[in-house]
């Protein structure tokens, strides 16, 4: 098992709260607010919308077997 896989999962994951937490947090107070989130919620709305049809479409049409748990 490739033990590089969990750190790249772990270094993602934080990765994209840095970036939320900088376009949701800092770029509206260090700019015009209104003005960002006009441009702005449309974008993050585009963007969830995106990654749940990706989740649901990677459950509804994978082909690979059910994980289950190993038997001793």
């Amino acid at each position: 098992m490739d033990d590089g896989a969990p750190r790249a999962d772990v270094v993602r994951t934080i990765g994209s709260a840095v970036v939320v937490a900088l376009v949701l947090g800092v770029l509206p107070v260090a700019l015009d607010a209104p003005a960002v989130w006009r441009v702005l919620g449309p974008v993050v709305g585009v963007v969830f919308a995106a990654h749940a049809i990706r989740v649901l479409w990677r459950h509804a049409f994978s082909t690979a077997p059910p994980h289950r748990p190993r038997r001793s």
